[in-house]
């Protein structure tokens, strides 16, 4: 563990190495970042495994500085136990912005007041944890989870949850690239851009009731880890703007569009 360490704070991770911070039982807060997807070329894309070696030193940074005698118990400590300390970093930040943002400076241990509105959520773990406690919290939603009336909806959310580790992944990507992060999305079923979500929810024939449900979520999750409210209205807006293409396929099915 002290040469993956070592190499993290080199920025020199590679794609199998980063697999480990994904393993569900070292890192549950970053369980949304499942280590599958890692494995699809098309999502270990090298600029996001640079990003995450980027994000990987920022929270070594932090660790150092507000942990002096873990870094130096780490010497002689397991590789999982090792691991396990650097969950607990992660577990232990239950406000977003917390977290370190993207920059490995000493200056950079929380969000700022400026910059990108990914600098100002606090990075790819602050927006990972929001993403994976929203996903679990829609499935909960009645009228657009597991008890939905649109039997689509219900379906997707009693019957495929297999696919949500991926979808939680997924929708990280998203967020973090919408948001200005460094991080590149890229869709399994593509909309008129590459941001585009009108093929992804098609099938499910989502209305906008029930889109307006997940909004309500959403601003429920925001609130869970206090992020504040100015940034809380720029992703609720982010996630208004989507509104229309989300619900195509049901505007199309009722008729409501050609």
């Amino acid at each position: 563990m002290n040469d993956l360490r070592a190499s993290a704070r080199e920025g020199i991770l590679r794609p199998e190495q980063v697999q480990i911070f994904f393993q569900p039982e070292v890192y549950p807060a970053l369980a949304t970042l499942e280590a599958t997807a890692f494995g699809n070329q098309r999502v270990a894309a090298p600029s996001n495994v640079a990003c995450f070696n980027r994000e990987l030193r920022a929270m070594e940074n932090q660790s150092i500085q507000s942990k002096p005698q873990a870094t130096a118990e780490s010497a002689t400590g397991t590789r999982r136990e090792l691991l396990l300390q650097g969950a607990a970093l992660f577990s232990g930040a239950a406000i977003v912005g917390t977290l370190p943002p993207e920059s490995a400076s000493a200056q950079a241990t929380k969000p700022t007041s400026s910059g990108s509105l990914y600098e100002r959520l606090g990075g790819i773990f602050s927006i990972a944890a929001v993403v994976n406690y929203f996903s679990d919290e829609i499935i909960k939603d009645p009228v657009a989870g597991a008890r939905s009336k649109n039997p689509r909806l219900r379906r997707w959310h009693t019957k495929q949850l297999g696919r949500l580790p991926g979808l939680k992944f997924m929708r990280t990507l998203w967020v973090a690239e919408v948001s200005g992060g460094p991080f590149q999305f890229s869709a399994t079923r593509p909309g008129h851009s590459h941001l585009g979500l009108e093929n992804a929810h098609r099938d499910l024939q989502i209305s906008p009731k029930e889109f307006d449900a997940v909004a309500r979520v959403l601003t429920r999750s925001l609130d869970h880890f206090s992020v504040p409210q100015r940034e809380k209205s720029e992703v609720l807006t982010a996630f208004a703007t989507h509104k229309g293409e989300v619900t195509e396929g049901w505007r199309q099915a009722h008729g409501a569009i050609g």
